[in-house]
């Protein structure tokens, strides 16, 4: 997982047409693997994206839980958010909104 959000996070740095969503005000998802407990925080902003591992935050505008494979396949951009919701591989808490934005931003990503 760690591997994946690193590849995402360098091409996220490199796509042009997504830099506008790493400009304005912090934007904090996070990921929750369930069968592991641990969970990834993905803070975009600034033109650039953190990634922190078990760090607690409280500002955090979008969490997403699911198995392993159902995350890497949202980060690698290889299947969408609402799709998987729909299937139930995962949940999503957060503003419909921050939802719409999240699956731009790993979905325009591959």
């Amino acid at each position: 997982m760690e591997q994946a959000l690193q590849d995402f996070r360098r091409r996220l740095l490199l796509a042009t047409h997504l830099q506008p969503f790493l400009q304005n005000t912090p934007f904090v998802i996070k990921l929750e693997v369930k069968e592991k407990k641990d969970y990834f925080l993905l803070t975009l902003a600034d033109g650039t994206v953190h990634i922190t591992k078990n760090e607690h935050r409280e500002d955090v505008d979008l969490v997403i839980q699911g198995d392993e494979q159902a995350l890497l396949r949202i980060v690698n951009g290889r299947d969408r958010l609402q799709r998987l919701q729909k299937r139930n591989q995962i949940t999503m808490q957060g503003k419909y909104s921050e939802v719409l934005k999240a699956e731009t931003v790993f979905y325009l990503n591959q």
